[in-house]
């Protein structure tokens, strides 16, 4: 699933990779949003390393775990759950509006919650963090791993991180996740309940 374009044109305002203390917008981003919103949009991130912008999901192969260890910290982790709270509180009244629909194809505009903005880079960093029971990265365990097995804890851990995320959870995947998870006696990756970011479309 993709973001519409005038998502990705923003996400993508930032490089692929943004280092230190960083903000993951800029308050020009969001003339239309409360400025208690903006102002929780664009708080900085106690995290050393993040992947942003556009190219964020076709960086696999610079991956390193040296990389890996430095964004994935404790640190980094709080203050990304800080962060998403101190955002669903300031926007709560706040609406993203994704116009490009309206102005290419003339149909209505599509809506959101500002979170939608971040946790698309939340999602891909949960997913570049996980490891497996061996404390390794699963992003190179499955890229090791020479035949795909469903099974693999690495894989499902992977597509539960996807679903959590409510811009890609939709009743078919989350079919498949659960028939998956049954049939290969994975009892303890529950199917994810996210919240819908999606307010009219």
């Amino acid at each position: 699933m993709q973001f519409h374009h005038q998502l990705l044109a923003v996400l993508a305002l930032n490089g692929a990779h943004a280092w230190g203390g960083m903000q993951l917008f800029t308050a020009g981003d969001f003339s239309s949003l409360s400025s208690d919103c903006v102002s929780a949009l664009t708080a900085e991130l106690s995290c050393t390393l993040m992947e942003t912008g556009s190219t964020m999901y076709h960086l696999t192969v610079n991956m390193t775990v040296d990389l890996l260890d430095q964004m994935c910290t404790d640190e980094c982790k709080k203050s990304i759950a800080s962060y998403q709270a101190a955002v669903e509180n300031a926007c709560a009244n706040d609406e993203y509006e994704d116009l490009y629909e309206s102005v290419s194809a003339g149909n209505s505009s599509e809506t959101y919650r500002p979170i939608i903005l971040p946790d698309y880079y939340f999602t891909n960093y949960n997913q570049r963090c996980l490891k497996n029971s061996e404390d390794s990265y699963c992003l190179f365990h499955l890229q090791s791993t020479d035949s795909q097995d469903e099974c693999d804890s690495c894989g499902l851990r992977m597509f539960q991180a996807e679903l959590s995320n409510s811009y890609f959870y939709n009743d078919d995947l989350a079919e498949q996740y659960s028939s998956l998870t049954s049939s290969c006696g994975a009892s303890t990756l529950d199917l994810p309940t996210p919240t819908s970011v999606a307010l009219a479309r």
